[in-house]
């Protein structure tokens, strides 16, 4: 195929599966024309027969490099093709509220992600999912490695701070660069949100369907505050359909991006908002408080006035960051570190509002410098990363290595091969989990079962890294801890 025939396929596309106007077809005919220093681009309909992108990119990528178009990398390239046939930013945020549905809304943002090769479909397909009413895991395959060249070439790559970090609105039309993504190809919509300026986009790699990230236009800390939960009922308000959720705002506990507000959303239900209500707390000012049946000891509060309801989260709030309970091991503060934060899910459940609250807390100490309420070192082999508030709430995103670490572990237990010693076995890290997977369930008899037996007892092993990353374990000191917590709560809220 020449070039004209490529390009005029992929116009082709972003009229048809992108919603390219006929008229603004013209401007983007002249970008490509220039892009691949063609003095002329013959446009004609084409009937496009790709729901997705990918093997017409592969083909016009493969064109570029024969015509030695300069490019980052192929996958730089690639997005600045699809930057050029998505309607511009001003057509999709008008588009997206044209709808009257909140649902519509966002399935209309979301397919035009996935057409426009912004989130990574066929990537992300490619990660493993298992889960039960308790607990869920996906093995993360969908994120890009760099090979040897790349990693060579960062050596040589000055340090630049702009944009000055993943989430600043400085990334929209970005270019990118050796150790940075293009992002010619992202479209947000505008927010307010707590009288501030915000944004919404979705990840390009995609825990779950659905999956965006609410981002605050300034580039400032992460917290967690009145401020906080006002912004994430005006968003339920908007989207009522979503659940939004944010990241303590202190390292161990929180995310992985601190010095940049931002919050996590979608319509996917983790474990967590599927959990039950244990017992009512209390009631006050039109909000009811919930005890709920959590491996992280939480509570649910619940209202149909939002207004009320943020101001009786707010004192819970203060009220965690400034409690402390020695014999519990908890330390609100050390000097002038705070130690104390909660991980807050927001949503609408029929008239009520809900927060869900996760008591969190980052102290360490000598003999638990990651975390005295961290994941136990026994447990690390899965997990040893901060419990961030997807897994708080029982969705966990595990490394790709686990894939293979799962196959070679399958071959040792078809192969009755696991009960040689932990210092011997090339995979002595999972040494724990492989006697596990042998006491619940024996020797199995194929790779299939095998595979099915290590993720069902990785299952397990997630639900006991939250239980060990609790405040207030299962345990009689834990129960007689927490009834402290409350019994001392209920007298700053009644």
């Amino acid at each position: 195929m020449d070039t004209n025939y490529l390009l005029n396929e992929l116009l082709n596309y972003g009229i048809d599966n992108l919603g390219l106007d006929n008229y603004e077809v013209y401007f983007r005919i002249n970008e490509l024309r220039r892009l691949f220093k063609l003095n002329e681009l013959k446009f004609s309909r084409i009937k496009n027969k790709e729901e997705l992108p990918d093997l017409l990119l592969e083909n016009i990528t493969k064109r570029a490099l024969d015509l030695k178009i300069e490019m980052i990398s192929e996958a730089h390239f690639k997005d600045q093709l699809m930057g050029i046939v998505t309607p511009s930013h001003e057509a999709v945020v008008q588009k997206f509220f044209t709808y009257s549905d909140p649902k519509e809304a966002t399935n209309y943002l979301y397919n035009l992600g996935v057409k426009n090769y912004y989130i990574q479909k066929t990537a992300i397909d490619r990660n493993i999912f298992f889960g039960n009413d308790k607990v869920e895991f996906i093995i993360n395959l969908s994120r890009p490695e760099k090979d040897n060249k790349q990693t060579a070439k960062l050596l040589e790559t000055k340090k630049i701070d702009f944009p000055a970090c993943m989430l600043c609105l400085e990334n929209l039309g970005y270019e990118g660069r050796d150790n940075y993504p293009a992002r010619y190809s992202i479209r947000i919509i505008p927010l307010t949100l707590g009288n501030e300026r915000w944004f919404m986009q979705f990840s390009p790699y995609s825990y779950f369907p659905e999956h965006a990230i609410l981002i605050n236009e300034k580039h400032q800390n992460m917290v967690v505050n009145e401020q906080t939960f006002s912004k994430m009922l005006d968003f339920v308000k908007v989207l009522p359909h979503y659940f939004v959720g944010s990241n303590a705002s202190l390292p161990i506990i929180g995310g992985s991006i601190l010095n940049h507000e931002h919050y996590q959303a979608g319509s996917y239900h983790t474990p967590l908002r599927k959990s039950t209500e244990k017992r009512l707390l209390l009631k006050t000012n039109e909000v009811f408080l919930y005890e709920i049946d959590w491996f992280l000891r939480s509570i649910r509060l619940k209202s149909e006035n939002p207004e009320k309801l943020r101001a009786i989260v707010t004192k819970v709030n203060d009220f965690w960051e400034n409690y402390s309970d020695e014999t519990a091991g908890i330390k609100a503060k050390t000097g002038t570190t705070q130690h104390s934060a909660l991980t807050p899910f927001c949503y609408k459940e029929g008239n009520y509002y809900v927060f869900d609250l996760i008591f969190r807390n980052n102290y360490t100490n000598k003999k638990y410098p990651d975390g005295v309420f961290h994941v136990a070192p026994e447990y690390q082999n899965i997990k040893k990363e901060a419990i961030g508030l997807l897994e708080a709430s029982g969705y966990f995103v595990l490394p790709g290595r686990l894939k293979a670490e799962i196959e070679r572990i399958a071959k040792v237990l078809v192969a009755n091969e696991a009960k040689i010693s932990a210092d011997e076995s090339p995979l002595n890290k999972h040494y724990r989990l492989i006697q596990d997977v042998i006491d619940k369930f024996g020797i199995p008899e194929n790779l299939d079962e095998a595979e099915e037996n290590i993720k069902n007892t990785i299952l397990d092993t997630c639900a006991k890294i939250l239980a060990s990353a609790s405040c207030f374990k299962a345990t009689i000191a834990g129960d007689k801890a927490f009834e402290k917590l409350i019994k001392t709560l209920e007298g700053v809220l009644l």
